[in-house]
């Protein structure tokens, strides 16, 4: 990832190495607060089905390239084999393409996973109802990538074929509540969220995530600077998640600027960057978000009868 011929080099790659590694411990389950349980992020996920979003700001040529897209990637796809309706035996973890109800489908992680998408839409705004799976699934998309840039063979050969076989990004993951904290000049990252310490300047995505790098590797020290020189020789993941938890318009037309500048600083020094962001629904029309055009709206689909079969399967194993 980075250079370790001099000194300056080998602390970034130091810092970057144990920074993955503390994330790929802390996200490795998932919790349900509402039972009081965390199991193995491998023994719960399903790749819920993924479609194109459409409304009357979105335009029609818009909308027909993105379904384009999708076909063209459910076309390179393998159909994946799905269980006897009827059998409750353990089904092969494969998340390919498949038909319900007359439509083709494709699971998220295989989209948001796959080469060509990341190349053709790289910047998107992923919809999804309540408990869906918006924060499991990047939370999945993330560990994907942290397992292959660790070597994490034990993960590796417990996902499927498909997801192992594309190219490796450094992600982060970014909650936007945090983040809305830090742009107002407060320290998320304080045991006292409110306190009055403030950030004097540097209040953007870039400075955010240098600082988390530090404050999560015990204090190595990583500045701006060192974020630009790591992701200049690095493909980038940033997913932004949570928008619809910003609820005060004027905090999220604060979150909403600094995204879309942030993206445009880093397209142009990374070798290439792709960028998720997560939201509900907007339940008010006129609430502040990303310009559909340059961010497509897509939407988790609903769970289909065997993807439940397969989660009941795998809440009865856990």
């Amino acid at each position: 990832l980075l250079d370790q011929n001099n000194e300056e080099g080998k602390r970034r790659s130091r810092a970057l190495s144990i920074y993955l590694g503390k994330q790929f411990e802390k996200e490795n389950s998932v919790r349900f607060k509402q039972v009081d349980l965390q199991n193995d992020i491998l023994s719960l996920f399903i790749d819920v089905p993924i479609y194109t979003g459409a409304d009357s700001e979105f335009s029609k040529e818009s909308y027909n390239r993105q379904n384009r897209i999708i076909n063209t990637l459910i076309k390179k796809l393998p159909e994946k084999e799905l269980p006897d309706s009827a059998s409750f035996e353990e089904p092969e973890r494969e998340y390919y393409s498949f038909e319900f109800d007359g439509k083709a489908r494709i699971g998220a992680a295989t989209f948001f996973l796959n080469n060509m998408i990341q190349e053709e839409v790289p910047f998107v705004v992923l919809e999804g109802g309540p408990g869906q799976g918006k924060s499991t699934l990047t939370q999945y998309v993330c560990q994907v990538h942290r397992a292959k840039l660790l070597n994490k063979r034990n993960f590796l050969e417990k996902i499927n074929k498909t997801h192992n076989q594309q190219s490796a990004r450094v992600p982060f993951r970014i909650d936007l509540r945090d983040l809305a904290v830090w742009l107002e000049g407060r320290n998320p990252f304080l045991i006292e969220k409110h306190s009055s310490k403030a950030i004097i300047d540097k209040r953007s995505v870039e400075n955010f995530l240098a600082h988390h790098i530090s404050f999560e590797t015990g204090g190595i020290d990583f500045s701006v600077n060192d974020f630009f020189s790591m992701i200049a020789k690095s493909h980038l993941l940033v997913i932004f998640d949570g928008l619809d938890e910003v609820p005060d318009f004027e905090r999220r037309n604060l979150v909403v600027a600094e995204i879309q500048n942030s993206i445009s600083r880093m397209k142009v020094e990374t070798l290439s960057l792709q960028s998720i962001v997560t939201s509900r629904p907007a339940a008010l029309s006129n609430a502040p978000g990303l310009p559909k055009d340059s961010f497509p709206v897509f939407v988790l689909d609903a769970v289909t009868p065997d993807l439940a079969k397969e989660y009941a399967r795998n809440w009865a194993g856990a």
